[in-house]
């Protein structure tokens, strides 16, 4: 049997920076999971606490770190912040880091957004466009898009207001935002 047969990328894979941060789906076979470590991925951030992946196919060379956040609802900072450490660190070894969520677009797009947010300077509405444009669907709710707002500020260290970060939200999505496609 061809060894190609056996490997199936997990729903909804994509990379958002190739080589970098994928997101996906939770990868539940070993078809799955081949298709990842094919794909350079070193380190899995499993964001679903109700799909979890079938560890009985890891190879022992790939991490996994669990930051169990409820589906639907956006991350704490204190989860962002968790993810980005584990970002930083697998950047710093050159290793490719893979999040999923259970379909891969809500709370993996949020983690996305703040991967492109602090790694590469960019803006919350434009990472928000960035991975929606990958990711088609991404950041489900407004609760979750407004967690990339908040991480941005938080970095940036301004004071602004929760109605000033709303009414700056609101002033983003009546301009199209310039969009950078990897």
């Amino acid at each position: 049997m061809d060894e190609d047969q056996n490997i199936l990328a997990p729903w909804n894979f994509k990379w958002i920076i190739k080589k970098e941060l994928a997101i996906m789906g939770y990868p539940k076979s070993e078809a799955n999971v081949k298709y990842i470590v094919k794909e350079g991925i070193t380190h899995l951030v499993s964001l679903s606490p109700e799909k979890q992946p079938s560890f009985e196919y890891f190879p022992n060379h790939i991490r996994w770190t669990p930051i169990d956040v409820l589906e639907f609802e956006p991350p704490s900072l204190e989860q962002i912040k968790s993810f980005i450490h584990v970002c930083k660190t697998a950047l710093h070894n050159g290793e490719a880091v893979g999040v999923h969520c259970r379909l891969g677009r809500g709370r993996s797009g949020v983690m996305a957004a703040c991967f492109l947010v602090h790694f590469y300077d960019q803006r919350p509405e434009y990472a928000v466009t960035n991975v929606r444009c990958r990711q088609p669907g991404a950041i489900e709710t407004f609760s979750q898009e407004r967690a990339v707002y908040k991480y941005y500020d938080y970095i940036n260290t301004e004071t602004e207001t929760e109605d000033e970060m709303i009414k700056r939200m609101k002033s983003a999505w009546r301009r199209k935002p310039l969009v950078t496609i990897w």
